[in-house]
């Protein structure tokens, strides 16, 4: 029987790493520092609930075995499978005050100064390489359900920062991208929100507070 072996054991093993392993051990840092953001506001959820801010729910992701075609491409290197229909958010949800949310959460190791934006079709028809970003199908939900009266953002923690994209700059975001203009959303466009840590240890993620202040702040009928 084989032995199955990491991906740095398989480097260590191999010498000098290749471009695709390179893309291995990166992408699974970063899926890494995305599973502890996402603990750490399944956390800030759980409090919100207990509250009575807000009922939040994880959306499952949607996967389907690796094609057999795809064993022997070494950038799927230690996967089995593989995504078969992007989810429109990471997280849904209704506020205390009955709005709809949509939640999409990104994270990063280092501080960056913005947030590339990924996925659309080329000229060519063929589809852009992710950046580690947020992919414009994920933009366009954030749009819809703000067009039904509800609210759908961005939640961004880099570093040691972190902020929210609300609504109308999702809007704009999403335009100035599909007009040619911009390829990142600027950390200036975010609105930072506090964090703390409770008795137990966990990362609270308060995005709700700043969310609620800017709605507070839309005339009737909503800001879509």
């Amino acid at each position: 029987m084989t032995e199955s072996m990491s991906a740095s054991e398989f480097v260590a093993s191999h010498g000098r790493r290749s471009g695709a392993t390179k893309r291995v051990l990166a992408g699974g840092s970063a899926a890494r520092i995305g599973s502890r953001f996402e603990k750490d506001l399944e956390a800030t959820h759980t409090v919100y609930d207990i509250r009575g801010n807000a009922k939040i729910w994880r959306v499952p992701v949607n996967t389907a075995p690796l094609p057999p075609k795809a064993l022997a491409d070494k950038s799927y290197m230690g996967r089995a499978r593989v995504l078969s229909e992007p989810a429109p958010f990471d997280y849904v949800g209704v506020l205390a005050n009955g709005v709809a949310c949509g939640i999409e959460a990104k994270a990063n190791q280092e501080e960056k100064t913005s947030l590339p934006i990924s996925g659309a079709l080329t000229k060519t028809g063929k589809k852009q390489q992710s950046r580690g970003g947020v992919r414009l199908h994920q933009l366009e939900a954030c749009v819809e359900i703000a067009w039904q009266g509800g609210i759908g953002i961005i939640v961004w923690r880099h570093g040691n920062r972190r902020g929210v994209l609300m609504p109308d700059r999702v809007r704009e975001a999403m335009e100035l991208y599909r007009l040619g203009n911009r390829k990142s959303i600027p950390w200036s466009a975010f609105t930072e929100y506090r964090w703390r840590r409770d008795l137990e240890g966990r990362v609270l993620e308060d995005w709700l507070t700043p969310v609620l202040e800017w709605h507070g702040k839309q005339p009737a009928g909503g800001a879509s």
